[in-house]
């Protein structure tokens, strides 16, 4: 299969990397606005730089965005017309534009993923085939050292999304309370939000997500009926304590190691060649995740608003 990257900052380089150890698929090449970077990836990696975007799109079998996410639409829209597509969370910024995708893709029989990485991670698949009860609290915790990437984009949408494609995974019931709270620091975007939810099920999280710190966590304590689970994204590990004849048993529970982004493009490559069991995020998993984080917007800008009077 024929594959082309859009976009080879931080994120395109690495799914360009990741694409040339998968079996089955070669790299026609890459496109990037950023003439330099591109002429780097071309030479660091021995790839065909394209100097036309629809040029690329006529020659691929699919394409992987990995450009800023305000540009998604845009070039989805257009290599929709003739290749399947790989696009990097948070799919697009606008609900309107992520159902324009999907009603086109449907109609010209296209498959597109859209890259939620955190779901791939073997922590959340751990945490999925152990999970039998209903979750009543999800407290995430996602706090990353500032980057000059994704800065098209508030934090909700850069790193809170990750956690809401999660949390639409374990209920897919409405949202009934938001409150939430954000600043901006260093960007004209908000960098740091803390919201609180409540879901028409009974479930509720707390996120605190912020892109200003010196360190990385990402974490997620889960309390179910009558056990509670202590995830960490980044060291790979979980914790499990289960009330037992009314003591708590704690236990650390093996997870099997694996590079989350390269599990996520074979699965999309299975995806592409037919195969029935291929796990993939869809365009309607991303619907639902970016809604809940554009929920979570419209509450942060009417505080604004209020504050402002």
């Amino acid at each position: 299969m024929k594959a082309g990257v859009v976009g080879v900052g931080y994120l395109g380089e690495t799914h360009l990397r990741t694409l040339k150890r998968i079996e089955g698929v070669s790299v026609l090449g890459i496109y990037d606005m950023n003439a330099e970077r591109a002429d780097y990836i071309s030479s660091k990696y021995n790839v065909k730089k394209f100097y036309s975007l629809e040029d690329l799109i006529d020659k691929v079998d699919f394409l992987i965005i990995a450009t800023p996410a305000s540009s998604h639409y845009k070039i989805a829209e257009a290599a929709l017309e003739k290749c399947d597509l790989f696009i990097e969370k948070p799919v697009t910024v606008f609900i309107e534009e992520a159902k324009m995708l999907a009603s086109k893709a449907e109609r010209l029989s296209r498959k597109v993923a859209v890259g939620h990485v955190e779901y791939f991670n073997p922590v959340t698949e751990k945490f999925f085939s152990l999970l039998e009860e209903k979750v009543g609290y999800v407290e995430a915790q996602r706090i990353m050292p500032f980057s000059p990437r994704n800065l098209d984009v508030d934090v909700v949408l850069d790193l809170m999304i990750h956690d809401l494609h999660l949390l639409s995974v374990i209920d897919r019931s409405n949202i009934s309370l938001v409150r939430a709270k954000g600043v901006p620091v260093l960007t004209p975007h908000l960098d740091m939000v803390s919201a609180w939810l409540e879901f028409e099920s009974g479930l509720t999280a707390s996120i605190v997500v912020s892109r200003l710190s010196q360190d990385k966590l990402r974490k997620w304590r889960v309390f179910g009926e009558k056990s509670y689970y202590s995830l960490d994204f980044s060291n790979q590990s979980m914790r499990l304590a289960k009330l037992n004849n009314g003591y708590i048993v704690r236990e650390d529970v093996k997870v099997e190691f694996y590079y989350p982004i390269e599990r996520e493009l074979k699965e999309f490559v299975a995806y592409l060649k037919g195969d029935p069991n291929a796990k993939v995020v869809n365009l309607n998993d991303a619907l639902s995740a970016l809604k809940l984080a554009l929920t979570i917007k419209d509450q942060l800008s009417l505080r604004e608003v209020a504050g402002a009077e």
